[in-house]
């Protein structure tokens, strides 16, 4: 195995970075989590390279699955995913991200996956791109209580809420008569891609346009700073998906997060 040390972050972070927009979630993994260990598959030009981290202790969203590594993979072509795949411990469990369809189909080679769940990704900086404005959006660096209780979440607590805002720089907030109805937050993932995230709306609000309010203020202010919007919501959210369609998002990117078992008696 081989620590995260600068030299090699580096070396991954370029070749990430090939990908910028694919990779924004990867990239964020190797500034801000506490990755252990990063194998390539060449010392020179590396073409494949696999992060291993632990979840964030105490981080603003829940972690899934806690007790298992991520091992996050990315690679040019499915020989360099081997020889990366072929070096990292025979017997260890992780948490996976699988993003392209390839890759899954090297990584199936090596592990058994559960069911797991989907993720997709949009992005906003799209020419149809189509703005709502039925409610007044203000950002707020500094939101009141009332607006942190908005934010959702399995298990989010106050002073996680907190620490959600903090991490974003505040909040994108929707009021009705003075009182909050909507929230949601941007995260930048790299210096140019920038995830809208943590949309909530009051249930009596719904359907009225709020959340499109939100995204649609959310959206023309990265747009403005030339940057690129992204959301992400599960496959399953058919609600959400509607809420970007609408304003024109584009669908770029599925991910496939799991947890894999090795397969008994793996050699590479």
């Amino acid at each position: 195995m081989s620590p995260a040390t600068p030299a090699l972050k580096e070396q991954a972070r370029l070749l990430l970075l090939a990908h910028e927009l694919t990779n924004a979630s990867l990239l964020w993994v190797l500034e801000q989590e506490q990755v252990d260990d990063i194998l390539l598959d060449d010392d020179g030009t590396p073409g494949a390279v696999a992060l291993l981290a632990r979840p964030r202790a105490g981080e603003w969203r829940k972690p899934i699955f806690p007790e298992f590594r991520r091992l996050w993979l990315e690679a040019r072509d499915p020989h360099a995913a081997k020889v990366v795949l072929g070096r990292l411990p025979g017997d260890e469990t992780v948490y996976v991200r699988i993003h392209r369809a390839w890759l899954g189909e090297v990584m199936a080679e090596r592990y058994r996956f559960d069911a797991g769940f989907e993720l997709v990704y949009f992005r906003g900086d799209v020419p149809g791109f189509r703005p709502r404005s039925d409610f007044e959006v203000i950002f707020e660096e500094t939101p009141a209580p009332e607006v942190l209780a908005l934010l959702p979440g399995s298990g989010r607590t106050a002073e996680a809420a907190q620490g959600l805002v903090e991490r974003c720089g505040g909040a994108y907030v929707a009021r009705l008569a003075g009182t909050p109805v909507g929230v949601c937050c941007v995260n930048a993932k790299t210096k140019h891609v920038l995830e809208i995230l943590s949309v909530h709306v009051k249930e009596e609000v719904r359907r009225q346009g709020v959340g499109q309010s939100l995204v649609s203020a959310a959206t023309e202010a990265i747009r403005a700073r030339r940057r690129i919007p992204t959301y992400c919501t599960r496959d399953d959210n058919l609600p959400s998906q509607s809420l970007v369609r609408s304003l024109g998002f584009e669908e770029y990117q599925r991910v496939l997060y799991t947890v894999a078992h090795p397969h008994a008696g793996w050699r590479g």
